[in-house]
């Protein structure tokens, strides 16, 4: 009986000091959130170094074309209002139609005639602007239009034009 007394009392003690040693303070949350925000500041850094050598695959691309950079990106696209051709400079990705149709109404008033709005599976609405044949096209049209809009607020995209390829 007095050997599993002692059991008891030194199982208790180990409770006891288990409980006291784990005890959160203020100090400790203060570290770990200053641990946390270092590591999120860091991961958004990494986000904004150019690439050298290898290349993300699950999003636009930068490619050069001549001495011009433009974004590149590939998916299934269809449109109900736009001819789509090789290369097609989107402007706007959009989450709800009503707000891509009237980017596209506003650039065909100003002269943008094959203007319009396409869809991709997920169902999101880019905004064309521009339909060319070849990138080299494109990479001029994507210049002319960064020339034209300076500042522009590309809705949706990494703040410059997109070349959708087909």
């Amino acid at each position: 009986m007095k050997l599993r007394h002692i059991y008891l009392i030194a199982a208790g003690a180990v409770l006891v000091m288990g409980m006291g040693a784990c005890k959160p303070t203020e100090k400790n949350y203060r570290a770990a959130y200053d641990a946390a925000q270092a590591k999120r500041q860091a991961a958004v850094a990494d986000d904004f170094i150019p690439a050298q050598g290898l290349q993300s695959t699950d999003g636009p691309r930068l490619t050069t074309v001549g001495e011009t950079q433009i974004y590149t990106w590939s998916e299934p696209l269809k449109s109900d209002d736009v001819k789509l051709g090789i290369c097609n400079i989107a402007v706007g990705l959009y989450s709800m139609d009503t707000n891509a149709r009237s980017l596209a109404e506003r650039l065909q008033s100003e002269g943008y005639s094959h203007a319009g709005v396409v869809t991709n599976g997920d169902g999101k609405f880019y905004v064309v602007a521009v339909v060319t044949t070849t990138l080299e096209e494109a990479a001029a049209a994507v210049a002319e239009f960064e020339k034209r809009h300076a500042g522009f607020p590309y809705s949706g995209l990494q703040g410059a034009p997109l070349v959708l390829l087909r």
